[in-house]
């Protein structure tokens, strides 16, 4: 059975977190909107959030099964924000979680606020 692993990797507004999600070795990341999806965001979407490119180029641009599978995205790229995603409030404006580095990426290989499951 796969595994793959949710962990947040910031916000751009309060409630509106970013995550990094992996499967099968893939990296997407998500965002949720402001309706409470969790939305599949690209890496350009990154590079204008202030991500650097070496980071951003990291993440996969386009859904594929495992993605879909992992956490059952929709037809708009988009999921339930619920209790997989862990998080965590960073205050009232855009921040990175403090174990996350926009420059270079996560500072440990298992980050500390993350949850892991099988699909």
């Amino acid at each position: 059975m796969p595994n793959a692993r949710i962990a947040q990797i910031g916000q751009v507004a309060v409630n509106q977190p970013m995550y990094e999600v992996v499967a099968e070795g893939k990296r997407y990341a998500l965002l949720v909107n402001p309706n409470g999806r969790a939305v599949m965001i690209t890496p350009r979407t990154l590079l204008d959030l202030g991500v650097n490119s070496l980071v951003a180029n990291r993440f996969e641009s386009a859904p594929d099964y495992d993605i879909i599978k992992a956490i059952s995205l929709d037809a708009n790229r988009s999921t339930a924000f619920d209790s997989r995603f862990p998080y965590v409030q960073l205050g009232t404006g855009y921040a990175f979680v403090s174990d996350y580095s926009p420059i270079s990426g996560w500072k440990a290989i298992a980050p500390a606020n993350s949850r892991s499951f099988n699909y």
